[in-house]
């Protein structure tokens, strides 16, 4: 979510547990893997830690506004119930002229949908 007092955006984005957990897992296999050998050169190729995690990338979504005490689940707004847990207040005062929210996937929240898909903050 963002912001905006005047011509000045606030980037209010949020931080998902699982989000961080893949590529630190991928990160930690590289790490490894020379030490036994494997080339650099090799690993950017075939990128095992990807194929490593690539089950948990497919079915992570059953994580998705669970009311349980899992700590990696999270909040989504798709229909579904939302548990309590996952709503964050972000309080706003009278200077606030804008508030734009987007999903995770796009690049950063900007005022035109059309502009989405380039740099945050332009209103292109």
């Amino acid at each position: 979510m963002g912001t905006r007092r005047a011509s000045v955006w606030t980037y209010h984005p949020t931080d998902k547990r699982i989000d961080r957990t893949a590529p630190d897992v991928c990160s930690a296999l590289l790490h490894c893997l020379p030490t036994r050998g494997a080339e650099p050169a090799r690993l950017a190729r075939t990128d095992p830690g990807r194929r490593m995690v690539r089950e948990l990338l497919e079915i992570q979504n059953v994580l998705a506004n669970r009311d349980d005490a899992s700590p990696f689940g999270f909040g989504v707004l798709d229909g579904r119930p939302l548990p309590r847990r996952y709503v964050e207040v972000v309080g706003l005062d009278n200077t606030v002229g804008e508030v734009v929210v987007a999903s995770d996937g796009y690049l950063g929240p900007v005022p035109i949908l059309r502009a989405t898909g380039r740099e945050p903050g332009l209103d292109g």
